[in-house]
């Protein structure tokens, strides 16, 4: 019976290779349909835009905005001797890459040259040499990543130094030889400068500086002054996954960014922090002693790599020299604004709020005694007036912190509890000082009524604060 069932089967024409394969467009089977289902899923809403799956001609246009880099071995776009070549795409998946304006992004495919340009004399390649170009109608965009090379992705950065600047256009010359030098050392960093509203010729100084090295060197510039504004959009732009941020007022040592890096090698340390050096104009006041030295930025906690919990402010990492996994800053949201240094208000607690908060995601801070930098502490700094005005806010970021982690009560609780003898966590060394004695007890008198102040203000920014931290 069942012979007789298959002889009533009609059988299935024999077909060539060639019908076969016109079989399966016109008739598309199990095994297509999942194909396509798959390339779909791949490419999500931008499948109709890419009809140049096929072989789509391109012309390859050279970025002007990139000079070439004499010496280098790697042959880059912009060193061709002939007109740009036509190209022909390969079927690949498209990457994508971030423009210049920071708001789009285009897709890029990898292309194989027809007839590939002398380079330089001698230069002789092994394989067949590739392109990496933006989807046609983008080639005047001149995406960030784009460095075409042969066989080469181009500049892909490993390490973004941030560095907000505000009215620094005397200093910032010396802070970029010195970074320049540690980027050539570190040889897969990129700069991003941040003018912050200065209202001297920083933004000129460092619009400059990226015009002589575009491939390395970016120059923005916020409207609104403030320097966790303008770490967050630094940090916008950033191409790297580990992102460090530098003060304008510091100096990087030899094998600084080197060591930051080697310390997020394991992927649970989310946050570093240096080893920040004081460098005083002229001589130190014989008043100056250990509690002063946290309120002036210095940041030494031995020689010996550790763990920083987190919970005391003088333990933290310091922005002067702190690195961050973008994936981690991205996730959490950035710095918090209503903290950090602000045109002449020198606001602090942008460090340990962002520390708490990467602590309560489970995420490790880290010490690293080898990253060293040098902060300079002009005489003004040096003065009973300025440390008086630093207490104040340091009283207020830590209302701010409490009402946002603890809420009001818990810090109206401290307020009545008379905490006026807590210096951010430096207790006093006992050092025989009558004139620095009497000094940090004015000091902390003057912290004590900030933090009454900061609790009164954020009453008024209560919604915002709690906001901030659900």
């Amino acid at each position: 019976m069942r012979r007789d069932i298959c002889r009533t089967r009609p059988r299935a024409p024999r077909l060539s290779r060639r019908g076969r394969a016109g079989a399966r467009r016109l008739v598309p089977g199990a095994r297509l349909r999942r194909h396509r289902l798959a390339r779909r899923a791949r490419y999500g809403v931008a499948a109709p835009r890419l009809r140049e799956w096929g072989r789509r001609i391109l012309r390859l246009v050279p970025n002007p905005a990139l000079a070439p880099r004499l010496g280098s071995d790697a042959p880059r776009h912009d060193q061709l001797s002939l007109p740009p070549a036509v190209a022909d795409l390969r079927r690949g998946a498209p990457l994508r890459v971030r423009l210049r304006d920071a708001r789009r992004s285009a897709r890029r495919r990898r292309l194989r040259r027809r007839h590939p340009a002398p380079l330089r004399p001698g230069l002789r390649l092994r394989g067949p040499p590739y392109r990496h170009a933006i989807r046609a109608g983008d080639e005047g965009l001149n995406p960030v990543s784009a460095v075409g090379t042969y066989r080469s992705v181009g500049f892909a950065p490993r390490l973004s130094v941030v560095v907000p600047a505000h009215n620094r256009a005397p200093r910032l010359p010396a802070l970029l030889a010195a970074l320049r030098a540690e980027l050539d050392r570190h040889g897969a960093a990129e700069l991003i400068l941040v003018d912050s509203a200065s209202a001297d010729e920083t933004g000129r100084v460092a619009a400059a500086a990226a015009a002589s090295d575009p491939a390395r060197v970016r120059a923005l510039r916020v409207d609104r002054p403030g320097a966790c504004r303008a770490r967050n959009q630094g940090l916008a732009v950033a191409r790297a996954p580990l992102v460090v941020f530098l003060d304008d007022d510091v100096l990087p040592r030899p094998g600084c960014f080197a060591a930051l890096e080697a310390a997020h090698a394991d992927r649970r340390v989310h946050a570093a922090g240096g080893r920040i050096v004081l460098r005083f104009e002229g001589v130190p006041p014989s008043w100056l002693t250990t509690p002063f030295v946290s309120y002036l930025a210095g940041y030494d906690l031995g020689d010996w790599p550790r763990d920083v919990t987190g919970d005391g402010d003088a333990l933290v990492p310091r922005s002067a020299l702190m690195s961050v996994r973008r994936d981690v800053l991205d996730r959490l949201g950035g710095f918090c604004e209503l903290f950090g240094p602000r045109a002449g208000r020198p606001m602090v607690g942008d460090e340990p709020e962002l520390c708490r908060r990467i602590v309560a995601a489970g995420g490790r801070l880290l010490y690293v005694p080898d990253a060293v930098v040098d902060h300079l502490v002009p005489a003004t700094r040096l003065t009973e007036a300025y440390l008086a005005q630093r207490f104040f806010y340091q009283g207020v970021t830590e209302a701010f912190t409490d009402i946002r982690f603890a809420g009001v009560r818990a810090a109206w609780t401290r307020v009545g509890r008379g905490l006026r003898h807590r210096a951010a966590g430096v207790s006093w060394d006992g050092v025989a000082n009558a004139e620095g004695n009497a000094m940090l007890e004015r000091c902390r008198r003057r912290q004590s009524l900030g933090y009454a102040a900061g609790c009164v203000v954020g009453l008024l920014r209560y919604r915002a604060l709690r906001r901030l931290a659900a």
